[in-house]
């Protein structure tokens, strides 16, 4: 999808033959393939980084915040739905 954005705005702005386009494209397909190998290498990591944070808050927490709290975490998952508005 940004490839194809990326490739179109330069397509379009820089004028680029049809021999260019394709070398463009096999740039900026490379360097989609390394961004998303070093997403799934660090993904794990961050994932731990996140999950200590997240326990870390939680620490602080009196009882019914830290209830409130893994509510709005579960929320951010999209494992439940937000409260409506007035209701705790």
């Amino acid at each position: 999808m940004l490839t194809r954005s990326l490739l179109e705005r330069f397509a379009g702005e820089l004028e680029l033959s049809v021999e260019q386009e394709h070398a463009v494209r096999e740039i900026l397909d490379r360097g989609r393939d390394e961004i998303q190998a070093m997403r799934r290498e660090l993904r794990p990591k961050m994932d731990r980084i996140h999950r200590s944070l997240e326990e870390d808050i939680a620490a602080l927490l009196s009882p019914e915040q830290r209830s409130r709290y893994e509510d709005m975490l579960k929320r951010r998952e999209g494992i439940v739905p937000p409260p409506r508005p007035g209701r705790r």
